[in-house]
């Protein structure tokens, strides 16, 4: 009988073998190409994801496997491997240095851990089902802040591409124009930013499973607020401060619908 533990010791393991990979072809990918949704993958993408795989399986053969680039592995078992090999693609075609690799295992469609790695920075978020969540090794906690500072601090937001796909760039733009601190960032980058408050929230909406898989763990172990609507196959996600999330699901009208 494996433990969480031994779950997170292979996880790190499956994420430290692609580092090297990763960072070898930072900025400087041998192939970029357009998806059909009109995402960006790299020759690195699969061959990141084959990596992961292949150190999952040889531990956890039992295991289902859901990724980006590859074909589910035992997709009707109860413990499920999520992964991203990169998030934030354009950053790393580009050589800026905010993207990252996700990797989460969910049971029965609930996370018992996450993990965000962010090789250029050298940063590593983890959280493990009732057992806190850690930056670097370090335990991070979220504060929550009052009403009234709600537009205070960095609010983190993804590309208005997003918003605009769902119909949601009126009140993406008003948030845009009201809040004094909004940065754009990329996905797995901001959402490790809100989980240790750093930024005060995250808004990311029309998104796929694998780029929130490790999310929910990590923001609510550090006792932050995680909000999702799933429309289809995509989903829309606040997280970050409760008092702040709040406040953002007012603004953007969303009512939760969990995963």
């Amino acid at each position: 009988m494996h433990t969480t533990e031994t779950y997170l010791t292979v996880a790190f393991q499956a994420l430290d073998s692609i580092r090297p990979l990763l960072k070898e072809n930072f900025g400087k990918p041998d192939k970029v190409k357009c998806k059909a949704d009109g995402s960006l993958v790299t020759n690195v993408d699969p061959e990141a994801e084959r990596m992961v795989r292949e150190i999952l399986q040889k531990h956890f053969p039992e295991h289902g496997i859901l990724g980006e680039e590859l074909e589910s592995v035992n997709p009707d078992v109860s413990l499920q491997w999520i992964i991203d090999p990169i998030d934030g693609t354009k950053d790393f075609i580009h050589g800026i240095p905010v993207y990252g690799s996700i990797l989460a295992l969910y049971e029965n469609g609930e996370p018992l851990l996450g993990v965000i790695d962010v090789p250029e920075t050298d940063n590593r978020y983890h959280a493990i089902k009732g057992s806190g969540a850690f930056w670097n090794g370090s335990p991070i906690e979220i504060e929550n802040c009052e009403l009234k500072d709600v537009q205070e601090g960095i609010l983190a937001v993804s590309s208005r591409s997003g918003f605009l796909k769902c119909g949601e760039e009126d009140a993406y733009d008003r948030l845009c124009q009201t809040h004094p601190g909004v940065l754009m960032l990329p996905n797995c980058y901001g959402h490790a930013l809100a989980a240790r408050g750093a930024a005060t929230a995250m808004v990311n909406f029309n998104i796929s499973l694998w780029d929130i898989a490790a999310t929910k763990i990590i923001v609510e172990e550090a006792n932050g607020k995680f909000a999702i609507r799933k429309r289809g196959d995509r989903y829309d996600m606040i997280c970050g401060k409760p008092s702040v999330v709040d406040w953002l699901l007012d603004h953007f009208e969303m009512v939760p619908t969990g995963l």
